[in-house]
């Protein structure tokens, strides 16, 4: 069935660019204080897991407010939501950027984390309200360009602010975007009210699930987040917070299932094979990207030698081409009106790209260390709209927002995991390495650096015998060669279940509840 395509209106077109530049600049704050962080710990005196929250801090706030931003927008409205987090973001970086201490720094983080999150759950539920199915996987891929462009910076900005100016500057940056942005999406995003008034679906709202829910994200992130830095993986802080953060899940869905007579995210989501088989692509690609994105630079740090700024530019085929595929993809998605075959070939590239990583070596030519970042890269970018595209093609108008909300939700789990996990292969691999060498006596007992200062090896071993860093460089190529053989397991156990997909037509009329409107009419004011 050929659907009409509709001419957009300057409006559509303001609209939609305030939304790509939310999103690319909520993206960019995700990694841009990683690279900036050395300069920060050392203009507040930070100690090494007081440095550790500047990050995770945001990354955590971020993820357990997706859900709640999923559920709100449907209660308060997108646009207040959206106007919010906004706010929420750009109020949180004068915070940052004025921060006096490591606490005021870390909680103006935390809150820039809130913000961000909101930024990309109601931004990627707007595109809904704005585009109808059958165009959908072409704007989701323009929207992920914003975003990759968004990390691809905060990595060079990061770099280059942290070695050759203030700080302070990663957060005064955000603000020529941010307040644009609030003018944009004030002026030019209109939507239609939801049935009802605003006071009675609030009275209706499953507030017992909201706090289950957030309590056990709280306690399953802390946990994910923490071990292996703060705690060791064994310890009793961590496996207590992992167990509650499990068995509030557990509870969660108990009486969600039971006992919710309006549900917050209702069950019947996850019951799709094919929105299943997209949740879980979802979840790897968070996995399988972050882990990349951590891990990699420090094979061009220690094994490479390069600066930081030089390690942060050489992954750059890795997302680079992220940004450019995901909007040919969405475009091909577009065309075929079909994406099963689409999800499937690029769950496929991924894998190859990953076992093409793992012959990684310390005189590895350099068309072997971008062009491989390369091939998973393409595979990774198209991904972006495909999974989308999968959940809303087969869950029900009334679910799509809350459908939606979830795949950006569980790509931020998935890239907790993905650190998380990543950080265990690490530095099992890394002691293990050393232990060899030691054992064999390349490394004198003076020159031990250990797995939990492993990702600082660059500094460390400075002024060590020529020979004993060229020994560390070979350990930190066979370490993040195992870490890919991980992530290319990971991304193949993703392809099989993508095949399980139904390939579903996005050649259907849908109607969402909140419609984007060209211009705001006297009804649209909520009761």
């Amino acid at each position: 069935m050929e659907l009409k395509v509709e001419k957009k209106s300057l409006a559509f077109k303001l609209a939609f660019a305030s939304i790509m530049a939310s999103n690319f600049i909520g993206t960019m704050d995700t990694v841009i204080v990683a690279t900036g962080l050395p300069a920060i710990s050392l203009g507040l005196n930070a100690k090494s897991n007081e440095a550790y929250w500047l990050g995770s801090g945001f990354l955590f706030a971020q993820a357990v407010s997706q859900p709640l931003y999923g559920i709100l927008s449907n209660i308060l409205g997108r646009k207040p939501c959206f106007l919010t987090s906004i706010v929420l973001f750009t109020v949180a970086s004068v915070f940052c950027a004025t921060a006096q201490s490591v606490a005021w720094l870390t909680i103006a983080r935390v809150f820039q984390g809130l913000g961000a999150g909101g930024i990309f759950v109601v931004g990627s539920i707007l595109v809904t309200d704005m585009v109808s199915l059958h165009e959908r996987g072409k704007y989701i891929g323009i929207v992920a360009l914003a975003s990759a462009l968004g990390l691809v910076s905060g990595i060079i900005i990061g770099a280059a602010i942290g070695g050759m100016a203030s700080w302070r500057l990663i957060f005064w940056i955000n603000l020529p975007l941010c307040i644009p942005s609030i003018a944009g999406v004030y002026f030019f995003i209109h939507l239609a009210s939801e049935p009802g008034s605003r006071t009675d679906r609030l009275r209706r709202a499953d507030w017992i699930g909201m706090v289950i829910l957030t309590g056990s994200l709280i306690a399953l992130l802390y946990g994910i987040t923490s071990g292996g830095v703060l705690h060791a993986w064994n310890s009793g802080a961590v496996i207590a917070s992992v167990a509650v953060g499990l068995s509030g899940t557990v509870v969660f869905s108990v009486y969600e299932e039971l006992w919710a007579k309006e549900p917050v995210i209702p069950l019947r989501i996850f019951k799709s094979r094919t929105a299943g088989s997209a949740y879980v692509g979802a979840f790897s690609l968070g996995f399988v990207l972050w882990a990349m994105q951590y891990y990699l630079i420090l094979y061009f740090l220690v094994t490479k030698e390069h600066s930081l700024l030089g390690a942060g530019v050489c992954i750059l085929p890795g997302t680079l081409f992220v940004p450019v595929s995901a909007v040919v993809g969405g475009f091909i998605i577009s065309k075929l009106q079909k994406f099963r075959t689409v999800n499937s070939v690029s769950w496929l590239l991924v894998t190859l790209g990953f076992s093409l990583m793992t012959q990684l070596r310390i005189d590895s030519a350099s068309r072997n260390m971008f062009g491989f970042q390369v091939i998973y890269a393409i595979g990774g970018g198209v991904l972006f709209p495909g999974r989308l595209c999968a959940v809303q093609a087969s869950e029900k108008d009334e679910d799509v927002p809350m459908a939606t909300a979830m795949v950006s939700f569980m790509g931020s789990l998935g890239s907790a995991f993905g650190v998380a996990i990543g950080g265990v292969v690490f530095q099992n691999e890394w002691a293990r390495h050393v232990h060899k060498h030691v054992s064999a006596g390349n490394i004198p007992s003076g020159y031990i650096i250990s797995s939990d200062q492993a990702e600082h090896v660059a500094t460390l071993m400075d002024g060590f015998p020529r020979a004993v860093q060229t020994i560390y460089r070979v350990i930190m190529a066979d370490t993040i060669d195992t870490l890919f053989i991980v992530l290319a397991a990971f991304s193949a156990a993703a392809f099989v279940v993508s095949l399980g997909s139904r390939n579903l037509s996005l050649s259907r009329e849908t109607k969402s509840s909140q419609q984007f409107e060209e211009k705001v009419k006297a009804q649209d004011s909520e009761k």
